[in-house]
């Protein structure tokens, strides 16, 4: 399985096996999957427009891939819901944060988005 890091940021991963613990680097990809809403004036209000969201626009989620799992940030995964990807089996987000002995922040799992 290959992982690709669809965040703004390198993720930090536990990764455990029969030689032992190590944590493993997944560096971020550039692909990074947004949500533009789309907004329509409906008022202006004491000369202040107020908008309302009527639909919203998804933009670089990468089709799915054989082999393939993409981690995600949290707030990605739940705007995912909104459009009905249930399918989406190869959608994760890292969890489980933790601290090792020298400071540095890494997570112990991943959390399938379905």
């Amino acid at each position: 399985m290959r992982l690709i890091n669809c965040t703004r940021k390198d993720i930090h991963l536990m990764k455990q096996d029969d030689n032992g613990k190590e944590i493993i680097t997944i560096k971020k990809s550039g692909t990074v999957p947004v949500f533009k809403e789309i907004t329509m004036d409906v008022v202006v209000v004491n000369g202040v427009k107020i908008k309302r969201k009527i639909d919203m626009d998804m933009q670089n989620l990468p089709q799915q891939e054989e082999g393939v799992v993409y981690l995600v940030a949290k707030v990605v995964a739940e705007k995912i819901k909104e459009f009905g990807l249930e399918h989406r089996q190869d959608l994760m987000v890292p969890c489980d944060q933790k601290k090792d002995d020298e400071g540095r922040y890494y997570y112990e799992s991943l959390l399938s988005v379905f």
